[in-house]
């Protein structure tokens, strides 16, 4: 008896003892962890000094290109990538705002947001999807922003239209500048979204194509009258003929919402399949295929440098 009222004794010393202790350290600790994220390096890039115009709410907001790419960039990645992928679109999303900027020739500084096109978040709705990460994550955004500051993509001392895409074929799309070579991207063959088959009825392909259409098309013989054209050495469709008509491959891929203009058509039993490989126009980089290309150890530059030949990278 004597020894049980020992131990109980014993037990409730112990953890007041604990409490005791942890009171005195608690004011310690919160002011250590608040020292340290004091003493953390707050990264300030300096501004661009070109502006985009937000508009919202009934105002417009003039904001700098730096403080503007954050927006577009977790638009576009809303997941985490590697920091040198990151830094590749972070390039190409101030790429193309300068190449904008510049294609209205009226010597204006700045653009409005809606003359870009570009999906973008705000830094409100950010916060809220962050939450108590929100500071680390911005500060970490900012550094990456100050380690490529300034920094555009250029072709014979132009910037480019840099063309980007989530998953190549295997190879990406040339295009109609000298920099939109077709280079091998071979890993974006191994993600797992890479192949998309869709299968069609005679009766949605011909309500399809009839709104294309000058003439209306009849369900006879529509396997006969659509022909391919591949661009040179590609998988890329360049146009499909339709009888006489013409039809861009990009119109094509809209019409008929496939995920990409590599694509192949054949008659399937009592309809018609395609088989589209890749996600996007494929032309310039590839974000999945420039993320291998940073996890085998590729900078940022070295990684833009491969998707956009000749080019050069520099404030």
């Amino acid at each position: 008896m004597l020894k049980r009222f020992y131990l109980k004794n014993r037990m409730n010393m112990i953890i007041i003892v604990f409490i005791t202790l942890f009171a005195l350290l608690f004011p310690y600790i919160v002011t250590m962890t608040h020292l340290k994220k004091s003493q953390m390096k707050i990264y300030e890039p300096e501004p661009y000094e070109k502006y985009v115009i937000v508009s919202g709410n009934g105002e417009n907001e003039k904001m700098d290109i730096e403080m503007f790419i954050p927006l577009v960039l977790y638009s576009i990645m809303p997941q985490d990538y590697d920091e040198e992928t990151m830094k590749t679109m972070i390039v190409i999303i101030r790429t193309y705002i300068v190449y904008k900027i510049n294609e209205q020739n009226n010597g204006s500084d700045s653009i409005r947001n809606e003359n870009l096109g570009l999906p973008y978040t705000t830094y409100s709705e950010l916060e809220k999807k962050w939450g108590k990460k929100y500071e680390s994550k911005y500060n970490k955004t900012m550094k990456l922003i100050e380690e490529t500051n300034k920094e555009v993509i250029y072709y014979q001392g132009e910037p480019i239209y840099p063309y980007y895409h989530e998953l190549s074929a295997g190879m990406t799309n040339p295009g109609e500048y000298e920099y939109l070579k077709s280079v091998a991207s071979e890993a974006d063959t191994e993600a797992d979204d890479y192949m998309k088959i869709l299968y069609f009825t005679p009766d949605s392909m011909i309500e399809k194509l009839n709104t294309k259409m000058n003439d209306s098309l009849a369900i006879d013989n529509l396997n006969d009258m659509i022909t391919l054209h591949l661009k040179e050495n590609s998988e890329y469709v360049d146009s499909v003929d339709v009888g006489t008509e013409h039809i861009s491959a990009e119109e094509w891929q809209k019409l008929f919402e496939i995920p990409s203009t590599a694509f192949t058509f054949e008659k399937f039993a009592d309809g018609y399949k395609m088989v589209s490989k890749g996600k996007g126009c494929g032309k310039g980089l590839s974000i999945y295929g420039a993320g291998k290309m940073a996890e085998e150890g590729k900078t940022y530059k070295e990684i833009l440098g491969y998707y956009y030949t000749g080019v050069d990278v520099h404030d």
